[in-house]
């Protein structure tokens, strides 16, 4: 989850730069747009079924309040971007910044969690 949010955040970085820097055209929105895609489909899964293994006899549960929460942030954003848009690639470059970095600390979140119960079944002090 945590490599999949890193190359998210990569890909909105290198969109941001070329944006501010050339004469947007169109394979500056697409090509970097293919890898956060891609990236998507990288941490998605992953997230989606650490959701659903916590506890499996509400994996149901899970998987609804996953997808909720994912619609309901991509409408955030969306109405977030219908705000602040000014005729300018700035409004778009920071909500897909933000959501990017949202993302990578979600990720790291995840990961750091991983660890340490690694870390506590190790010690046999599961909790």
């Amino acid at each position: 989850m945590l490599a999949g949010s890193l190359l998210c955040l990569a890909a909105a970085a290198v969109q941001a730069v070329l944006l501010l820097s050339l004469a947007p055209t169109p394979l500056m929105f697409f090509l970097p747009g293919a890898v956060i895609t891609m990236s998507q489909g990288i941490s998605l899964p992953y997230a989606q079924a650490g959701a659903m293994a916590t506890v499996p006899r509400l994996a149901g549960t899970a998987a609804g309040i996953g997808v909720f929460v994912q619609q309901l942030c991509g409408a955030f954003f969306a109405q977030l971007y219908g705000v602040v848009a000014d005729g300018t690639p700035r409004p778009m470059i920071a909500a897909i910044m933000l959501s990017a970095a949202l993302g990578v600390a979600a990720g790291g979140i995840a990961y750091g969690q991983s660890r340490r119960r690694v870390r506590a079944g190790a010690e046999g002090t599961v909790s």
